[in-house]
């Protein structure tokens, strides 16, 4: 997809994050990963990045609390 469609899932996921909807945002997260892009940009890397990261994170410390 373009920017303009990552922006909004960006921003859910913020909002998911900070109301401490965790399954929530691994789900919104895993969307923004998920979605095609259709025109390459650094935008867009950035919020796939930040996305994978917050995946990464929440799996850490799901791992490490078993």
């Amino acid at each position: 997809m373009c920017p303009n469609r990552f922006i909004p899932l960006d921003r859910q996921l913020k909002v998911l994050i900070h109301q401490r909807k965790q399954k929530q945002a691994i789900a919104k997260a895993e969307e923004i990963i998920n979605k095609r892009i259709k025109i390459p940009s650094l935008q867009i890397d950035n919020i796939k990045e930040k996305a994978q990261q917050y995946i990464n994170k929440k799996k850490y410390n799901s791992s490490f609390h078993e």
